[in-house]
């Protein structure tokens, strides 16, 4: 232990400064520049100033931001302006000094900031605003006026690089010691053969040259203990030193340390003491006292889990505006506020002059806490945290006040209650759910990882730049996780390029940090000012299975078509999955359980209060409902807990080793090592057993029991019922032709007929088309082939066919290929076939096939002339006339335009339904459609299927008339190339429903059950499910991408309210 001793004599000579506190209530973000005449950068606080001019400019204010913020313009000044000239007596306003700054040189070659597209000064020249910089050890932090003419202004600022001595930048703030420089001490110990000067960031009088601590010898002689050049300011957990050391190297160099301590009624420096420690070395540590250490950092509400830090823990949204009462306070009231200043509304006490946190009143103000120390996450997964540097302690006049908080996670907010007081020391528990961790994780270089595994957007980035249409003359090129190929407007560095009548725009520059929140990957980009502000480009991931990897495209425009929003749907999104072969063959019975597979959902159950996500033949989707550990077979949420990092448990996992089993007839499939758990007190692995049961009636999956930490379902389904069946018949080839779900045109895929070629590691692999036999050689060479069978069928989407091989059972090491997943792609322009190799995951290579051998023969839009208007009666609506319904003219987010001409008289569209001025839906071809009519979301669901093909197959309308009394104005709710679907309030609509509470599913259906019923049964979940999902994405505006429903068995989404699938 350091033992502490009092000086026994100070001399301050000199004091020419009044210390005073240092408060800071506002963090700064910064911006980079780039000088593109030697591509020096440079980074500056995105901070707006406010200087006053000087002499016969004294009545001028200048406001100015160096940095582009995206968001604000500048107060008084002209929209998109970042520098303005304001005059108090308005003699002369310069509204805009410069739309933008740039990083140049002058002509003397040094560098500066240069304002462009000021206001016109005179009849050819623009106001320019220049900003030099200057760096001294004394220089005054703020920016400083220098000259103005009539289109110049000149202001000075400290160069952004040059950090003065004895200063410190935190979150955008200086802490400045430097007033310290003027107080020179000389300690006497009572030992007298040790005796000191001392001076900060200065050289000392007693001291050699360049020294500012020295130990002063009986002879007159001193030995230096610190150089001014090397002394800095050292932050750690809110408290601040004063470090330095002598010239010599660091084996042989003394070190100097001065702790300063808060005191708010010190004047210049108190209490100063040589620690000495317990033996003589090269370290000597002082303390002392000040009021400008007392420094109040804006405080830090977010944190992340150090053993896990996708979790993230954001407090912010306590702070209220008048803050909080501190429950179990006897004789006095707490009040305490977090994440933003406490109001205290006498000025004159404690808590107000020291900018207190939390503040006790009993007769007086008494400063519990100011200034935060640490904040982290405790082993118990709660957050803690400390304020500190409050008023003298009354029980320890050496002490001063301090409180300590712990944040734990619960549902109900129930806000400060004092847990215990420790002499100084108040105790606050603080019981609420913004507490509760949040899978949150960052990423870079496009690349993101949490619980599910690792995500690798980098595949998204392509060897040519790809488009997306948005209008007739505008159109979107861009290259995602990278730049461009192609540079816009000059920058290479651009991602997202807006081409609009041949001009370029760039929307974004490359940015590859990615956030994930609510199981959508976003990174944002900032591009060149439209409209005065920097434009912006959002871009989200979504994670879609059916799509082909290079994803389905969705752009929202977001202001005045500046700001855009882009939707991707990939299954590069996705995290990993693995599966296992769902084809069990024993004693000549073959159990097929693969049909029962979900690609993109999962089978849900909810029991009591936990709900259970599990898929078949591969681990769970990660959705929001399933955050379980990746490569999970079912994964279970406990409804009732708020707690990221507590509320997902994985029962099992999956791997390709695992083969079902046949146990007293029932087939079972068995998960192992899942979570640990405690039973008995003893620790083991969660695990999970389905017992599938032969049944006509396919029930789906349903929870029964739990045991020792094992979880029993049940499942009965025809999938398990006897089957006997030869091995050969196992292994015969599926029928490779591929069914269009919405024309139903069969597609022979075998003349395709060829061959592909490619590597997976050190392993050569050739592919025939439509055929389950493949060419395997082991090494790069190409030799030592031999002819091996393989799984494979075809496997119909909602976006064409997949070709899919399973190549070995094998555990996935080091990516060698276990299957293969070929997407095909219909391009009429191309003559031969083209194999492209997209990715590698999982020990799974996924590729594309681009052909015109397997085109649809798209139908020319039809335009016909104006006919007779047959009425369209709906009985079950009162004898509503469809002509009763207004015309509308409505623009979509894509900013197509569609006509709806109901009473046949509109003069904009020749047929019923028109998008861009062409007829989709002709009269001629007019047929009334049949109501689906949903009484629980009281909405008539009106479906016109087109004679227009596109690649899809047929454009079809979707009309849902809602009873709405308060709005009478449609949106386009859904849209793609093929389909829109638009709602269409309407009060009188509100007559047609009596109330109706619609009944809870309370186990899993299999999708077999919906295909296996009749075509009435298919109609009304297309009904349900059209209305539910209207309703559920219209509340995530509309950003949905549009899918034609198939009825293909494998491929139907249902979609049912209030039910557990």
């Amino acid at each position: 232990m350091f033992l502490i001793l009092r000086i026994s004599f100070i001399f301050i000579l000199l004091i020419t400064q009044i210390l005073s506190q240092q408060i800071f209530e506002d963090s700064y973000p910064t911006c980079v520049f780039q000088n593109e005449q030697d591509n020096h950068q440079i980074t500056v606080m995105s901070k707006l100033w406010q200087i006053r001019g000087l002499n016969r400019y004294k009545d001028s204010i200048i406001k100015f931001s160096i940095c582009d913020d995206k968001s604000t313009s500048i107060q008084d000044c002209d929209t998109g302006a970042t520098a303005c000239i304001l005059n108090i007596k308005k003699k002369r306003n310069i509204k805009n000094a410069g739309s933008s700054f740039i990083y140049t040189k002058d002509d003397a070659g040094l560098n500066i900031f240069k304002s462009i597209n000021g206001q016109l000064c005179d009849e050819e020249e623009r106001f320019t605003t220049i900003i030099e910089f200057n760096s001294y050890p004394d220089i005054l932090m703020e920016p400083k006026f220098k000259f103005m003419g009539e289109c110049e202004l000149r202001i000075e600022i400290p160069h952004p690089n040059f950090q003065p001595p004895c200063t410190l930048n935190k979150m955008g703030n200086l802490i400045d010691m430097r007033p310290l420089k003027n107080i020179q001490i000389e300690i006497e110990h009572p030992n007298t053969t040790m005796k000191f000067s001392l001076n900060v960031c200065k050289q000392s009088a007693k001291c050699d040259k360049d020294v500012s601590v020295c130990q002063l010898k009986e002879d007159g002689h001193s030995v230096a203990i610190s150089d001014v050049n090397s002394q800095h300011i050292v932050y750690k957990d809110g408290a601040y030193s004063i470090q330095g050391h002598t010239t010599e190297s660091r084996k042989k160099r003394l070190n100097f340390v001065l702790s300063l301590k808060c005191n708010w009624r010190a004047d210049g420096i108190e209490k100063l003491m040589y620690v000495k420690p317990p033996q003589l070395g090269k370290m000597y540590r002082f303390s002392a006292e000040s009021l400008l250490a007392c420094v109040k950092l804006p405080m830090n509400c977010m944190v992340r889990d150090q053993s896990n830090e996708n979790f993230l823990y954001d407090l912010r949204n306590l702070y209220r505006a008048n803050g909080w009462y501190v429950k179990n306070v006897t004789d006095a009231t707490i009040n305490i506020n977090m994440c933003g200043p406490l109001y205290v509304s006498d000025s004159t006490n404690e808590c107000a002059q020291q900018h207190s946190q939390v503040c006790l009143s009993n007769g007086t103000k008494v400063n519990l806490g100011t200034i935060q120390k640490k904040i982290e996450v405790s082993q118990h997964d709660t957050i803690i945290t400390s304020l500190a540097d409050g008023s003298i302690c009354a029980a320890n006049a050496t002490k001063s006040y301090s409180t300590e908080i712990e944040f734990i996670c619960k549902s109900v907010e129930e806000g400060p209650t004092l847990f215990n007081i420790d002499e100084c020391v108040y105790i606050i528990k603080w019981y609420t759910p913004t507490a509760c961790a949040k899978n949150a994780p960052v990423g870079n270089d496009c690349k993101i990882s949490d619980l599910a595994g690792p995500i690798n957007l980098k595949l998204m980035h392509q060897s040519e730049d790809k488009t997306h249409a948005l209008s007739q003359n505008s159109y979107l090129r861009y290259n995602l996780c990278g730049s461009l190929k192609k540079p816009c407007n000059n920058n290479s560095d651009a991602a997202v390029c807006l081409i609009k009548s041949n001009k370029e725009r760039v929307l974004g520059i490359t940015n590859t940090t990615v956030s994930m929140n609510n199981q959508i990957i976003s990174t944002n980009m900032n591009g060149e000012k439209c409209s005065g502000k920097i434009s912006e480009i959002k871009i989200n991931y979504h994670c879609n299975h059916l799509v082909s990897p290079n994803g389905q495209v969705q752009v929202n425009i977001l202001r005045d078509s500046c700001d855009y929003e882009m939707n991707i749907y990939t299954p590069v999104a996705c995290a990993p999955t693995s599966s296992f072969d769902c084809k069990f063959y024993k004693d000549n019975v073959l159990y097929d359980l693969s049909s029962l597979t979900r690609q993109d959902a999962n089978y849900e159950i909810k029991h009591q209060n936990y709900l259970y996500s599990l898929n078949l033949c591969q681990s769970v989707i990660k959705t929001n409902n399933a955050q379980c550990s990746a490569y999970s077979g079912i994964c279970m949420k406990n409804l009732t807990e708020m707690h990221g990092k507590k509320m997902y448990v994985s029962l099992g996992m999956v791997n390709s080793d695992l083969v079902p089993r046949v146990e007293d007839g029932d087939l079972i499939v068995e998960y192992r090592l899942g979570q640990l758990c405690y039973h008995d007190d003893n620790l083991s692995h969660r695990s999970s057993r389905i017992r599938f049961k032969c049944s006509n009636i396919d029930e789906g999956p349903k929870y029964v029991s739990e045991s020792s930490c094992t979880h029993e379902f049940i499942w009965k389904t025809s999938k398990v019922c006897s089957r006997k069946v030869s091995k050969q018949q196992i292994r015969s080839l599926s029928s490779c032709s591929f069914v269009h779900p919405s024309t139903k045109q069969v597609i022979d895929l075998a003349k395709i007929n060829t061959v592909i070629h490619f590597e997976g590691g050190n392993e050569n692999f050739k592919l025939n088309i439509c055929s389950s036999n493949f060419t395997y050689c082991p090494g790069k060479s190409g030799s030592n082939c031999s002819s091996l069978d393989s799984e494979f069928k075809v496997e119909s989407t909602l976006y064409g066919p997949h070709f899919l091989y399973h190549l070995f059972n094998r555990s996935c090491v080091n990516d060698e290929l276990n299957a293969v997943n070929i997407s095909l792609s219909c391009e009429p322009t191309h003559t031969d076939v083209e194999f492209k190799i997209l990715y590698i995951r999982n020990c799974t290579l996924y590729g594309n096939l681009n052909t015109n051998r397997v085109c649809i023969k798209m139908k020319e839009p039809e335009i016909v002339e104006s006919s007779k208007h047959e009425p369209c009666i709906i009985s079950d609506m009162d004898n509503f006339d469809l002509a009763n319904l207004k015309n509308i003219n409505v623009l979509s987010m894509l900013n197509n335009s569609y006509n709806f001409n109901f009473d046949g008289k509109g003069s904009n569209c020749n047929g019923l339904i028109c998008k861009n001025g062409l007829s989709v839906i002709s009269k001629n071809h007019l047929t009334c459609p049949i109501p689906h009519i949903n009484f629980a979301e009281s909405t008539v669901q009106l479906i016109y299927n087109s004679t227009l093909s596109c690649f899809h197959g047929v454009f079809q309308t979707e009309i849902l008339v809602k009873c709405d009394r308060g709005s009478d104005v449609p949106m386009v709710v859904k849209e793609n190339d093929c389909a829109v679907a638009v709602q269409y309030p309407l009060k009188e609509a509100c007559s047609w429903f009596p109330q109706a509470q619609p009944s809870e599913i309370l186990s899993a259906d299999s999708s077999g059950i919906a295909v296996g019923t009749s075509i009435g049964v298919v109609l009304l979940l297309l009904l349900v499910g059209g209305s539910i999902l209207m309703f559920k994405k219209r509340s995530i505006r509309r950003k949905a991408l549009y899918n034609s429903i198939s009825s293909d068995k494998e491929c139907l989404e249902v979609y049912c309210k209030n039910a557990q699938l």
